[in-house]
């Protein structure tokens, strides 16, 4: 085969150009400390790469929202050391105002304090977080998730489900807390009440004095009495014990219309028990004839609203103007006041725990994620960087090798065709 001069000088420029480019890129190499991937020689180490980089951004996020969680849960807990305190407050009034030595104007200022914390309650239920949501607005994430009515009763309106943010493949973590589980739903059964109730049935309670909850012997000064209802409306239910010494007969009724002759039909099923005889007038009176036992009415109830007089006034004379002893609604008595308070008690300690749990649960994968983020960092070095001592020796052996090839050049083309023909 023939090659001509041109052939020979194009070939070697070739040459010369090729490893140009690779000294130069392996210079680059050397001085970036990074290898230049390409699809054709790094394939496997492209998709590791591209594998571990989707990794470490799952991973800076789940970190992200186990921080958010953390942070969440260090403000939270200082609103329930607050409602914590606060109630411990209203326990120490509860005390005070149980005690027999104290006069029944300063229990009433004390109930003015219980009903100041009730406010209280009220603002730190509102507690807004850092992003401008209701710590206790659930998934609804209002900033104002509870309302109070003119009548002072309290409503919800945010979600009974918890916001909450995903902290690894497989976990998710809560942002807040539910109002309606924190506040609302107190008690069991029947006998449910909320936060707020407690608090109004303590103020309601330092309102009468001690013992209220229970007559004395309803016909100490005769034999007959006077029953007066408070007005019961379209329908109310109205329960309470008559008490004969150790025998109790229960009345449970609902007066419809005003109508309180079902109360005397009610009592009227125990004349052989209580010797009583009741008789309506058709008001809210019933009057009561008995045969010189001694009676009492207690643990009396009804369903009337929270806003209106509940009490059953006891008139010695029939037909008196004035009430000359009361009964006031059983829950309203300072035992019971008492319990509800200890339940509210326990129950912001409980979800103060859940608190904690969480929080620790958020510190322990923002460790775990930092951890997996400096091994993705460790495996995306290891795939990025170049291996400088076999860089370095490749690019001695491409620098001689060029040298060698052009000082065969030079002198090949240094030469003419008589050199040849000698």
């Amino acid at each position: 085969m023939v090659i001509s001069t041109s052939g020979i000088y194009q070939r070697n420029i070739d040459n010369f150009t090729r490893q140009s480019k690779e000294i130069n890129d392996i210079q680059a190499q050397a001085s970036s400390g990074k290898k230049d991937l390409s699809l054709a020689d790094n394939l496997v180490d492209i998709d590791d790469l591209n594998a571990s980089e989707d990794q470490k951004t799952l991973t800076m996020q789940f970190n992200k929202n186990a921080t958010d969680v953390s942070s969440k849960m260090n403000q939270m807990d200082s609103v329930f050391d607050q409602l914590q305190n606060v109630t411990s407050r209203l326990m120490e009034l509860q005390v005070q105002t149980a005690s027999g030595f104290i006069m029944d104007s300063d229990r009433k200022l004390l109930g003015l304090e219980a009903a100041g914390i009730k406010e209280e309650f009220f603002q730190l239920a509102n507690q807004v977080g850092l992003e401008g949501r209701g710590i206790f607005s659930g998934l609804s994430g209002k900033s104002q998730p509870f309302e109070m009515n003119n009548n002072g009763s309290v409503s919800y309106t945010g979600s009974g489900d918890n916001m909450s943010l995903q902290v690894s493949h497989d976990a998710q973590l809560r942002q807040n807390f539910s109002g309606d589980d924190i506040f609302l739903n107190l008690g069991s059964g029947d006998a449910k009440f909320s936060v707020f109730d407690a608090v109004d049935n303590f103020v309601e309670a330092t309102s009468v004095p001690l013992g209220a909850d229970k007559s004395s012997n309803l016909f100490s000064a005769g034999n007959s009495i006077e029953l007066v209802f408070p007005e019961a409306g379209s329908a109310s239910k109205f329960k309470f014990d008559l008490t004969v010494g150790s025998n109790s007969y229960s009345i449970d009724t609902t007066v419809y219309g005003n109508d309180y002759s079902v109360i005397a039909s009610a009592i009227n099923l125990h004349i052989a028990g209580t010797g009583l005889t009741a008789t309506s007038n058709g008001t809210n009176k019933i009057t009561l004839s008995g045969d010189g036992r001694d009676i009492k009415l207690e643990n009396y109830s009804t369903d009337l609203a929270q806003n209106v007089s509940k009490s059953v006034g006891i008139r010695k004379t029939i037909g008196g103007a004035t009430d000359d002893d009361y009964v006031i609604q059983h829950k309203l008595g300072h035992g019971e006041v008492s319990g509800q308070l200890k339940q509210v008690f326990e129950q912001f300690n409980k979800h103060q725990q859940v608190l904690a749990i969480t929080a620790r649960a958020a510190d322990h994968y923002i460790e775990s994620t930092q951890e997996t983020l400096v091994t993705l960092a460790e495996d995306i070095s290891d795939i990025k960087d170049a291996d400088m001592a076999r860089l370095l020796t490749k690019l001695q052996q491409l620098l001689t090798s060029k040298e060698a090839a052009q000082a065969t050049f030079t002198r090949i083309t240094s030469k003419s065709l008589f050199d040849f023909l000698s």
